[in-house]
């Protein structure tokens, strides 16, 4: 009599790679859903028995801030021993006015696998800590839809040099999971964009010669010895 077949039964890897798998797609498409998913853009907060479960909030720092940056900047330029104080209002001019992806350099990349289009970066400072925001286009990925992406960190010294450093941030509504270097490389990645407009390349040489940036108060502090 002919033997029966044992039934197959898979090892413990074999099973654990299979959930494995399973939950990485499971978190790809939950973060793919949660990318279209818009944000609540607000002044401020709602109390906290108003807001909505799940619901991921926007503050965008303030737009209006006169032309004292225009001062501030001649004198990070030439380099004035003293500290310059940048109030979010300030920067967010500044920035809108100076920090905006070179077109030359837009146009010789060409298209990519991914094309990014981030609009001029938005600062918001809140109780010592320093959020980045963009309004983010991935015109290959999903036509002319935008998203919002914030970060929120601090500037740290490495090697010498004062670099922003994201510790947490949303794309859309979809969290960035803090795996360690992940919020850094995501915050690099889009501000690759505008490394080569004309502002940049005139303060890159002159940021490295701060000897402090750090936040107090509302205000972004930068020294010059």
């Amino acid at each position: 009599m002919a033997k029966g077949k044992e039934a197959y039964t898979p090892g413990i890897v074999a099973v654990f790679f299979g959930a494995l798998i399973s939950v990485i797609i499971g978190m790809l498409l939950a973060g793919i859903n949660m990318l279209t998913v818009s944000v609540a853009e607000v002044s401020e907060l709602p109390p906290e028995e108003e807001r909505q479960v799940g619901t991921v909030y926007f503050i965008k720092g303030q737009e209006k801030g006169g032309s004292g940056w225009k001062r501030k900047r001649i004198q990070l330029i030439s380099q004035r021993p003293g500290a310059i104080r940048l109030p979010e209002g300030e920067l967010n001019v500044w920035a809108r006015t100076s920090f905006r992806p070179d077109p030359k350099k837009k146009d010789e990349e060409g298209g990519g696998l991914i094309k990014v289009e981030p609009s001029p970066p938005n600062f918001r400072i809140n109780e010592g800590e320093f959020q980045v925001a963009s309004y983010v286009g991935f015109p290959q990925l999903h036509g002319s839809k935008k998203f919002v992406y914030q970060a929120k960190g601090a500037f740290l010294n490495e090697a010498g040099i004062f670099r922003f450093t994201a510790h947490s941030g949303y794309i859309g509504s979809c969290p960035i999971p803090p795996i360690p270097g992940l919020n850094s490389f995501l915050f690099n990645f889009l501000a690759e964009t505008f490394i080569n407009s004309e502002e940049y390349g005139e303060l890159n040489s002159i940021w490295k010669l701060l000897s402090d940036v750090s936040v107090d108060g509302e205000e972004l502090v930068l020294v010059m010895n």
